[in-house]
């Protein structure tokens, strides 16, 4: 049980990196003198990995368990509905995103004050979601759901087809995407 409330804890905080980094690279492609081709491949990666890791590996655990409580009558069932409800919503505002920013980075055009504005939204609304998860719903988990339901969630995880392979893929995509030099860096020798 805490091995899984830990990592979609530590889920939460990867995404919330992504999230900053992917502000930052939308902040550089506005400035006169960046290189838009390098900004936008860095947004397009950053929401590669919002639109894959998460409908991959986070959401569908959280959702199973989501709805578990559901089923038991946990006392977040209003926000497990609207939760749920958001995992649908965000995956097709990531997918949105994802296609604008790819267009973008294909015509090297910097992305528009429009784009830029739902893109800042699209990030309080990803924060916002992922507060009331660890706020609300976590704790209550960790209260209501029994050893059965947890090994019934690592049961249905574990029939996920080739989940080592798209681990690699998206700790590929996260490392490239949050642990590199910032624009600029120069080390000294």
């Amino acid at each position: 049980m805490e091995s899984y409330l830990e990592r979609l804890k530590s889920d939460h905080l990867r995404m919330r990196r992504i999230l900053l980094q992917l502000d930052r690279d939308l902040q550089l492609s506005q400035e006169p003198d960046a290189d838009l081709g390098e900004a936008m491949t860095q947004v397009v990666n950053a929401l590669c990995f919002i639109a894959g890791y998460p409908e991959q590996w986070h959401h569908p655990l959280e959702d199973l368990l989501f709805r578990r409580l559901l089923e038991i009558d946990a006392p977040c069932a209003k926000s497990v509905e609207q939760l749920l409800d958001e995992h649908e919503s965000m995956a097709l505002q990531t997918g949105f995103l994802l296609q604008r920013f790819e267009q973008a980075l294909q015509s090297r055009e910097p992305p528009d004050s429009l784009l830029i504005s739902e893109s800042h939204a699209y990030f309080r609304i990803q924060t916002e979601h992922q507060r009331r998860e660890a706020d609300n719903v976590f704790p209550v988990m960790a209260a209501f759901l029994d050893s059965s339901d947890w090994r019934r969630a690592e049961r249905t995880l574990l029939a996920t087809p080739s989940e080592a392979s798209l681990c690699r893929y998206y700790q590929h995509l996260y490392q490239s995407t949050v642990n590199r030099e910032p624009p600029g860096y120069r080390q000294v020798k």
